[in-house]
């Protein structure tokens, strides 16, 4: 039997843990010391922003002809940026709609939608999912994510 801790008791030592790192100035990667480039990267000249995983992939598709797969932005907002990951995948579908990422995007939609806390949206999505892709890998883990079954199909009594 595998030992699970109340989320409230790691919620509390993850913030004791930040409370005393902040007090003590012992925390990882403090201001006053950056961290080293990574290998091979330049250093950055000037202050930065962050950059949404939105503008991430328009830049692909305008920077560097060499980078136009979208999908690995649109992987790291679904977790991230819920919103800005659907907006992503409606414009993909749109634009490629039986592509090789088809089924992809379409599993994808429903995990955003999940994660922005859509959920009407999520279980219309993955309806529409288990009827194109009844067989999908990911099939089971949909239907135990937004509890769509399949319905059965024949006359209803």
């Amino acid at each position: 039997m595998a030992f699970r801790l109340p989320a409230a008791l790691v919620a509390a030592v993850v913030l004791l843990a930040a409370s005393t790192w902040c007090a003590t100035g012992d925390a990882p990667g403090r201001a006053d010391q950056p961290l080293p480039p990574a290998p091979g990267v330049a250093e950055s000249t000037g202050p930065s922003r962050p950059v949404s995983p939105a503008e991430a992939a328009r830049r692909a598709d305008t920077t560097d002809p060499a980078s136009t797969d979208p999908m690995p932005a649109i992987r790291a907002a679904v977790v991230r940026s819920p919103n800005d990951a659907v907006a992503m995948l409606e414009r993909e579908q749109a634009l490629h709609p039986d592509d090789a990422h088809a089924e992809e995007r379409a599993w994808l939609t429903v995990d955003a939608l999940v994660n922005a806390q859509q959920i009407g949206r999520a279980r219309a999505a993955a309806e529409d999912f288990l009827r194109r892709y009844p067989q999908s890998q990911q099939a089971e883990r949909i239907r135990a994510l937004t509890g769509v079954h399949p319905r059965p199909l024949g006359p209803r009594e």
